[in-house]
């Protein structure tokens, strides 16, 4: 239920021009002009418009940033359901999505711990790849004589090298027999 001419009221009563108007603990709305209770009544009903339906808490003060003890009244604007009653204590949103800042500060955690999941299980997937690869080098044998065809083919690179550098010695002038 609307009762927000009941703040109203209450300020007119306690002939405070300063006020606050807060959403839980985020402050939605402020007064601090001047002490002039018209003006300052005239700018409440202007904030008022421009919040959504929901609980809100006045705070009221005859001196500006006097708040500290200062008169209290719970409002609240529009029809309320339960769920909204519900969240009528979270700050309103500040973001271009119209969700509260906290829920999507956590979507956004969440869609960075996807993106690395997605990303370190691709890279798991290619190191067993590779993995299988080598043991499937490490089991081949053509020749069947117990050495796998990867070491056969690594023996057979380096006597290559070995005997490059043989004919090497016979180009350059050197002892091929170490003499």
């Amino acid at each position: 239920m609307d009762n927000t001419q009941d703040a109203i009221s209450y300020l007119r009563h306690y002939k405070t021009p300063f006020w606050r108007i807060m959403n839980g603990s985020a402050k939605v709305g402020e007064y601090a002009a001047n002490d002039n209770l018209e003006q300052s009544i005239a700018d409440f009903q202007t904030a008022l418009t421009f919040l959504p339906a929901g609980t809100y808490k006045l705070k009221a003060a005859d001196k500006p940033d006097k708040y500290n003890g200062a008169f209290e009244t719970t409002f609240t604007k529009g029809q309320n359901s339960p769920a909204m009653q519900q969240n009528s204590f979270q700050a309103p949103s500040t973001n271009a999505y119209g969700i509260p800042d906290h829920v999507k500060r956590e979507i956004e955690a969440q869609a960075r711990k996807d993106f690395m999941l997605e990303q370190l299980t691709n890279e798991v997937r290619e190191l067993k790849e590779t993995v299988r690869k080598i043991e499937q080098y490490l089991k081949e044998d053509a020749d069947g004589d117990g050495t796998p065809d990867i070491f056969q083919t690594a023996k057979n690179a380096a006597d290559t090298v070995q005997k490059v550098g043989e004919i090497k010695k016979v180009f350059t002038g050197s002892s091929v027999f170490g003499d």
